[in-house]
């Protein structure tokens, strides 16, 4: 196995990832505006979160499957252009029978380009899989990251129908994914190498630690959580989160903290570093002092809120559902 990374290829795959992760968080950006937009109630609009993680999650096993068994190059342009035109056709559906339709396509796409991509920069990595798939899936949170960002103001300012003009980038991506296939061809190894370690799926620990996986996010997730601040700061040092929605990528929150700061301080500087890294559809707020209130509301999927680590002496950290 070749020790080099294939930087170039690693930039494309993690560009296109980017791309196709920026649908799953237009679309749900997007939902306040269809709940005004057609008078929906809470069970419509949970109804978009449904179809939209349902095909984006649920069926990537099945590309998967098709991938290792056939090969499909393709679904990386062809995954990324279809979640880019249903993002688009969200914005534009005169019907919610047709915004469901074309949310469940976007899915779709979503789920097409993952096992692919995820393929390729494992043979684009090579000997360096660990630092390769990281940078794939930088791609993936700042594009998940970017599409509200994006798109909310695109609809302040143009209407619903101004969100669909969040997807032409994501579509300059496809085209580019389309150029790039003859170079990313070259990556897969060759039939003498495949054959020579065919490797092997374990489907028994695969359910078990999928079903794992599930039950203990469905047990956790909350709509709410409160982050208690105990003690003042006798060093400086940097205290990380992890915010993971329910069917989404976790997203890394770093504060950092200067010595000498009281508890109440240090729940404001919390409250500035969520505001900051989290999209627009999570509220953070200051409660009795040295609390920390993250919330979503429904129909927004729930979510974890997890204390990675601390390097600040003396502050203690409690993390719990409210």
């Amino acid at each position: 196995m070749r020790d080099d990374m294939d930087r170039r290829a690693i930039g494309t795959l993690s560009v296109g990832h980017g791309g196709v992760d920026f649908a799953s968080g237009a679309i749900p950006s997007l939902i306040p505006f269809l709940v005004v937009e057609f008078d929906l109630g809470y069970a419509a609009a949970g109804a978009l979160m449904l179809a939209l993680t349902a095909s984006s999650s649920l069926v990537q096993p099945l590309f998967g499957y098709w991938s290792d068994r056939r090969g499909a190059l393709w679904l990386l342009p062809g995954g990324l252009g279809l979640a880019a035109v249903g993002t688009a056709l969200v914005a534009l559906a005169p019907a919610y029978p047709i915004v469901v339709a074309v949310t469940f396509a976007a899915g779709i796409g979503i789920a097409a380009y993952h096992p692919e991509g995820a393929k390729f920069a494992a043979y684009a990595s090579s000997a360096r899989r660990a630092s390769g798939m990281s940078l794939f899936n930088v791609g993936g949170n700042f594009g998940y990251a970017l599409g509200p960002i994006v798109v909310t103001p695109l609809v302040l300012w143009l209407g619903l129908e101004g969100g669909a003009l969040a997807a032409i980038p994501a579509l300059l991506v496809s085209f580019a994914l389309v150029r790039a296939l003859p170079r990313l061809a070259r990556l897969r190894p060759s039939r003498e190498v495949a054959q020579a370690a065919p490797g092997e799926t374990h489907a028994g620990a695969m359910a078990i630690l999928a079903g794992t996986a599930a039950i203990a996010a469905d047990a956790k997730a909350s709509h709410r959580w409160r982050i208690e601040v105990s003690e003042g700061a006798n060093s400086n040092g940097t205290i990380r989160f992890a915010v993971t929605p329910v069917g989404g990528e976790s997203k890394t929150i770093e504060v950092p903290i200067k010595n000498g700061r009281g508890e109440n301080h240090i729940a404001q500087d919390i409250s500035k570093a969520l505001k900051a890294g989290l999209s627009a559809e999570y509220s953070v707020e200051v409660d009795d002092g040295e609390d920390v209130l993250v919330k979503t509301k429904a129909p927004m999927p729930k979510f974890t809120v997890a204390l990675v680590d601390s390097s600040v002496k003396s502050v203690r950290i409690h993390v719990q559902t409210e």
